[in-house]
């Protein structure tokens, strides 16, 4: 009897314990910041640059956008969205 009354206090423990919610997307410490990343625009797309511009934007995560490519309207506000055109090159950088 003892141990069923115990199962239901450890989950409300842990319930109590667990970090407060954050509004989508929000990752501490980051906020992206579309004005330093256009320097990169027109350069060719590849991973070094997709986390030099993570990096240049203070951004906790890249969106690469092709031409035609269908995109979320969810504004996530630590995430930089890279455009490409048809050569695979920076076209634009936007947050969210």
């Amino acid at each position: 009897m003892k141990i069923l009354l115990a199962v239901p206090m450890l989950a409300l423990a842990a319930c109590a314990t667990a970090a407060p919610p954050t509004a989508f997307g929000v990752v501490p410490g980051h906020h992206c910041d579309a004005a330093a990343g256009q320097s990169f625009v027109g350069q060719a797309a590849s991973a070094d640059l997709g986390r030099q511009i993570v990096a240049a934007t203070h951004s906790a995560s890249i969106r690469w956008a092709p031409i035609g490519v269908m995109l979320t309207m969810i504004f996530i506000d630590s995430r930089v969205t890279v455009r490409l055109d048809r050569d695979n090159k920076l076209l634009a950088v936007n947050c969210g």
